[in-house]
């Protein structure tokens, strides 16, 4: 596959790289000629989806920085406050991290028998983290040096990369020599100069050392902003400057994301004071704030704070890291807004704040030979007590939604939202093949949940003698749109209704278990697909999963991973022996 000349590998990494030039005029700014960032992927073609988003990102930072941002005097406080604070956490990170010699005895044992006493590698790193509080110890006395020498070049010479660092976080463009520039310069001067007193007194054991510069003073920072630049004033302008960009309901779920935002901060809260610590401390609240919280009546006409202290009286399950991950990314694009347009002075929301998944943790359970026995034996498919109690036995048939959905995803591996959305016109042929297409087109209540989710899947032999080509006939001469036109959406425009009420039927028929799941079928199909001898990269495109998972991207309509008779081939190799669906079949 050709790559753009600026997405690339590292010496030693697996994963792709963006490698961006940094403009010539903006070397100086930056301190150096190149920006490279992670796309965190091995794919080739996933690397190549990713780029553009975060190339143009970079672009928009490029655009900021040369529009450049004026240094107010009530910013010179800001800056040597907030770089005092950064030295001193640093400090203590710093002093965290060091090592008694007796655990460094203990490293050097790990690492001998990790790799052997005659690696070079394992040496050098050993003697870095050894080293560490010296070198560490010495850059201080070197600055320490410079700054109290009573000679200006030096203290020039010492601050002046720091300066420039201060400057550019800031996108501000300010010419060297001038007052503001100074003004600058004896800021972080000040600073470090306060920071090595805290060190110093740190060496000694005092640690209740505070500054003493009349500058160094945490400000009392405005509390509102007026009206029109407030949060959600300039959340509106990002909607109208960058459009509507995904689904109506996601857009307007972000928007009700942010709002609980600036409810935290403040909605009066000055966007240009925005820092990391509100997002820290946001994501910190969220973990102990209410899942549904806006459907819930308790809840009603409070704000986020308020929410929060109520739930302590009640006690509602509150939202998990995960979807605390998925708040902090719909508040991202917003935030990343303000930074390239010159409200904030440096991106604020960073990788770093995300929480840590144990995405191993997540997987759902697999139905095992004896679950699959049990749930294809169950009243639904053999007899029930009636379409209101599928779960007990009779003699009444059902074949609805709720007969089919199962039997599809456990011969197609398609997400259930995929199939209840299916429309009789997407069963059709390709070359005397039926197949099913997943597409978001044909009605406007179709959706797919990646590009990569576009694809064709044939129709299993075991469902066609299961009777869903003809279930198909009956609903197109019925004048049915869909599949399965009893299925809805929900309010959000979702389809989680058949996943809700088959997972309750998994339960009531005795196979309640943590995370095994309606949606576990999409994960045996693909491990049925394993047993049959594929590799991972030779299916993914019929799961939808692209090369995230296959190396392979499939599309709709192009077929560009083999026609429908290799699909259907792959499609066959799927057995679920264990099963016998006879007593289902129909006349084919």
């Amino acid at each position: 596959m050709s790559l753009a000349t600026y997405i690339t590998k590292r010496n030693g990494s697996a994963r792709y790289y963006l490698r961006v030039t940094i403009p010539s005029d903006l070397i100086e700014v930056y301190g150096k000629r190149e920006i490279w960032k992670s796309l965190r992927t091995a794919s080739p073609t996933e690397a190549k989806a990713q780029a553009p988003a975060i190339l143009a990102e970079l672009q928009d930072e490029f655009s900021a920085r040369r529009r450049g941002r004026e240094i107010l005097a009530d910013d010179i406080g800001a800056i040597a406050w907030e770089r005092y604070s950064r030295l001193v956490a640093k400090d203590e990170r710093l002093r965290d991290r060091e090592l008694t010699e007796n655990e460094l005895d203990q490293l050097w044992n790990l690492i001998i028998k990790e790799v052997g006493e005659e690696d070079h590698e394992a040496w050098r790193i050993y003697q870095h983290i050894r080293d560490e509080p010296e070198r560490y110890r010495k850059t201080r006395a070197a600055l320490h040096a410079a700054l109290t020498s009573g000679d200006a070049n030096k203290v020039h010479q010492a601050v002046s990369k720091s300066v420039e660092r201060e400057l550019a976080a800031r996108y501000a463009k300010v010419e060297a020599g001038s007052s503001i520039h100074r003004k600058v310069a004896n800021a972080v001067a000040r600073a470090d100069v306060e920071f090595l007193k805290r060190a110093t007194e740190r060496d000694g054991m005092d640690w209740g050392g505070v500054p003493t510069d009349p500058m160094l003073k945490r400000e009392q920072k405005p509390k509102h902003a007026v009206a029109g630049s407030r949060i959600m004033d300039l959340y509106g302008q990002f909607e109208r400057n960058k459009g509507a960009t995904k689904k109506a309901d996601t857009n307007d779920q972000n928007k009700k994301i942010v709002q609980l935002f600036a409810e935290f901060v403040g909605e009066t809260f000055p966007v240009s004071e925005l820092s990391r610590r509100h997002i820290t401390e946001f994501r910190d609240q969220l973990i102990i704030f209410p899942k549904m919280a806006r459907q819930v009546a308790e809840f009603r006409g409070m704000k986020f704070k308020e929410i929060i202290a109520k739930n302590r009286e009640i006690g509602r399950k509150t939202l998990d890291e995960r979807t605390v991950n998925k708040y902090l990314s719909a508040v991202n694009p917003f935030l990343r807004w303000l930074s390239s347009n010159g409200y904030i002075s440096a991106p604020i929301l960073t990788d770093d704040l995300y929480n840590a998944i144990d995405t191993e943790a997540r997987k759902y359970k697999v139905f095992t030979s004896d679950q699959l026995k049990t749930l294809f034996a169950s009243p639904l498919f053999r007899g029930c007590q009636s379409a209101d109690e599928i779960h007990k036995p009779g003699n009444v048939e059902v074949r609805d939604w709720r007969y089919w959905l199962p039997l599809v995803a456990l011969f197609s591996g398609a997400r259930l939202g995929e199939i209840a959305q299916l429309l009789v016109d997407d069963v059709r042929q390709i070359d005397g093949i039926w197949c099913a297409y997943v597409t978001d087109q044909g009605d406007d209540e179709k959706s797919i949940k990646t590009k990569n989710a576009r694809r064709v899947i044939p129709i299993h032999p075991e469902l066609v003698k299961l009777g869903l080509l003809k279930m198909r006939e009956a609903q197109r001469k019925a004048g049915h749109k869909r599949m399965f036109p009893e299925i809805k959406v929900d309010a959000r425009g979702h389809w989680g209704v058949p996943s809700k009420e088959l997972n309750k039927y998994i339960d009531r028929i005795g196979l309640k278990e943590k995370k095994l799941v309606i949606h576990s079928f999409r994960h045996l199909f693909a491990d049925r697909l394993r047993l049959a001898g594929h590799l991972d990269r030779d299916f993914g495109f019929i799961l939808g999963h692209g090369d995230k998972k296959a190396g392979i991207t499939g599309h709709y309509g192009s077929l560009p991973q083999g026609t429908a008779k290799r699909r259907l081939k792959l499609i066959q190799t799927v057995k679920f022996e264990e099963l016998d669906l006879k007593q289902l079949y129909l006349d084919a």
